[in-house]
């Protein structure tokens, strides 16, 4: 007997291993699954290295942290395709057309990595090297006004006010606020938070009055963002230049978002449907521009304008530079656009725009140093001329003009 009860045995297991069967209990809830990395808490997070006594962006490896409080309640089944068409504005709510990213896309965003702060703020001059510049001391944006009313798409730029002057009249439906210094940055997440969180343009300008309300107001509306304590200092410490430069704007006869309230609600839309989008990105950098443009790819967008001020007067071109650029999804439309300094001719800058057709060309020509070589030269002779150029010229027709030139001084006259 006892021998006939261990050849049923055996006979059981030989038959369960057949059949797959396991005498160990494999419920979900029981089984061993690998560990999934879980991001720290705000509370938790490893220390952020410390430079100006403040908080600063997170590293480049790392997920950028959304810069405004997402909404996640509207949904939409992927990005919003790309349009060169004008989006109007709505009345009272977010515009049908801005309808607020999907939580998914939302996502990707914030994972997009950031630049680190560069070790030099670069100037023209090396005596200005570190300057900061929270707020433009460009004084005539209008003369960008007429080849970027209507034009959609995508806008991506360094700066702080410009962008939401440009902006306002381009009717961009996705916007990249970018600069390599965290004072601009936090800056623009200051523009941002305020945006969306009035309606109004007179509810903005009454956040502008007192920099100990708006540093309690600033710390509250991103509560749960690491970089808290920085972005509400340094909007703090920028506010009277913020509100110097929201009354210069009112003040202007060419409409924008301090004067216009049309205007304002579009930008108070596109922060609202998440659809502004704040990053520490660094033109010469690898990490952040090329992000921003292999997301634009894998949704299928554009870039209608790109704004760089004057920041390649500040270096040459080097090759991550033009890598950069040529990585950008353009439109076939799209155009860069350019400030240079010139001071102290004018006490401001000359104004222009490149086709991104004739910039990329330029970029792939060995020729192409520095911005210089790919521009027009303007002279400026009067303190009331402010230049506007369309540097439309490609590299073979500018060589061969060289070349006309310079055979042309050799003829004796």
């Amino acid at each position: 007997m006892h021998h006939f009860i261990i050849l049923i045995a055996i006979c059981f297991v030989l038959l369960c291993s057949l059949a797959g069967c396991s005498l160990i209990s494999t419920d979900r809830d029981d089984a061993a699954v690998p560990e999934t990395p879980v991001a720290a808490a705000p509370d938790e997070a490893a220390p952020i290295p410390e430079n100006r006594d403040e908080e600063q962006p997170p590293a480049a490896q790392d997920a950028a942290e959304p810069v405004v409080p997402v909404v996640q309640d509207n949904e939409e089944s992927s990005a919003a395709p790309d349009s060169q068409e004008n989006v109007p504005a709505g009345d009272g709510g977010i515009s049908e057309n801005l309808t607020v990213l999907s939580p998914e896309i939302v996502g990707e965003i914030r994972e997009l990595p950031w630049d680190m702060e560069p070790e030099v703020l670069n100037a023209v001059e090396k005596f200005k090297e570190g300057n900061h510049f929270p707020v433009s001391d460009e004084k005539h944006p209008d003369l960008f006004k007429e080849v970027l009313t209507n034009k959609g798409g995508t806008y991506i730029g360094v700066g702080t006010d410009q962008t939401y002057v440009f902006i306002g009249w381009m009717r961009p439906t996705l916007v990249f606020a970018t600069d390599y210094d965290p004072w601009a940055v936090f800056t623009n997440m200051g523009y941002a938070a305020l945006f969306r969180l009035c309606d109004d343009i007179e509810c903005f300008k009454s956040h502008l009055r007192d920099k100990e309300e708006v540093h309690e107001l600033m710390l509250e509306l991103y509560k749960d963002h690491p970089l808290k304590k920085a972005i509400a200092k340094r909007f703090r410490s920028v506010l009277y230049g913020v509100r110097h430069k929201f009354d210069i704007l009112r003040a202007q006869e060419w409409p924008n978002f301090a004067n216009d309230p049309e205007i304002y609600s579009y930008i108070r839309d596109l922060v609202r449907a998440d659809r502004f989008v704040v990053m520490q990105a660094n033109l010469l950098d690898s990490v952040a521009l090329n992000a921003i443009s292999e997301f634009l790819k894998k949704h299928h967008r554009t870039v209608s304008a790109l704004y760089v001020s004057n920041a390649e007067q500040y270096w040459g071109y080097s090759q991550q530079y033009k890598d950069n650029m040529l990585n950008i999804p353009w439109h076939e439309d799209g155009f860069i656009m350019r400030t240079h300094a010139c001071y102290p001719k004018n006490t401001d800058y000359k104004y222009s725009i490149q086709p991104a057709g004739v910039f990329t060309a330029w970029l792939k020509d060995p020729r192409s140093t520095g911005v210089k070589r790919i521009t027009k030269h303007v002279s400026v002779r009067h303190p009331d001329e402010f230049p506007f150029t369309v540097d439309d010229i490609m590299p073979e027709d500018a060589h061969l003009l060289h070349q006309k030139a310079r055979h042309h001084q050799k003829v004796p006259q």
